[in-house]
């Protein structure tokens, strides 16, 4: 081999060394972990039969989903229109617990879902428009629903999170209602109180909304 042949052969050997790219480095595998995080808060708004608030609890795991739940109170006096001589009233009471998911469509937007166990009571009666007399008796019951929401957190300085469920709707598995059937209320409205309690019921726990958020996460 010629001494000419001998230096291209050199030249294309470094030149083959020194513009060979590097192997590449695996990419380390995405980490979730700065996600995985609990968070405790409380809420007020329009908690299905009226002004009502309570506490929640989520785990998020990844960007995208958490699970939690929520303990919720609320109370009302429901007043029928006229109907003849008489106008029903009711005052139920409610302790709710709920199971959720969240689904982050956006960074602070999500979808939630899940069951909800609502435990009622209070008193149902009747008001006589001409005599002003009145009559009740007391009721309780539970009911178990599903329900769909839509709403918006937001993660702020130290820790804290303010959030809120704009709208959600509510859609009965089955509602138990336990009362004086065949009373004078029956008789004078005609109607079947524990019927009528829980019609009023499932209308009732269809819709909540603005339930404003607070609380830390860790």
């Amino acid at each position: 081999m010629n001494l000419i042949k001998l230096k291209y052969l050199v030249l294309l050997v470094a030149t083959t060394f020194f513009t060979a790219s590097a192997p590449a480095k695996p990419k380390p595998k995405a980490s979730f972990k700065k996600f995985k995080e609990n968070g405790v808060g409380a809420y007020l708004g329009y908690a299905y039969l009226g002004p009502g608030g309570g506490a929640e609890w989520f785990y998020r795991s990844t960007p995208k989903f958490e699970l939690g739940a929520k303990f919720v109170i609320s109370d009302a006096e429901i007043t029928s229109a006229p109907s003849g001589k008489a106008q029903i009233v009711i005052h139920p009471s409610m302790t709710m617990i709920k199971s959720t998911i969240r689904a982050f469509i956006k960074k602070t937007l999500y979808l939630s879902g899940g069951l909800e166990w609502a435990f009622l009571k209070g008193d149902y009666g009747y008001i006589n428009l001409e005599t002003n007399n009145r009559a009740s008796t007391d009721w309780s019951g539970s009911s178990m629903r599903l329900y769909a929401a839509i709403g918006n957190r937001w993660f702020l300085k130290k820790s804290w999170y303010l959030g809120v469920d704009w709208i959600g709707y509510s859609f009965p598995l089955f509602t138990s209602i336990s009362a004086n059937n065949g009373s004078q209320i029956d008789f004078f409205t005609g109607l079947s109180t524990s019927d009528t309690i829980k019609s009023i019921m499932d209308d009732q726990l269809t819709e909540y909304y603005l339930m404003v958020r607070i609380g830390r996460h860790f």
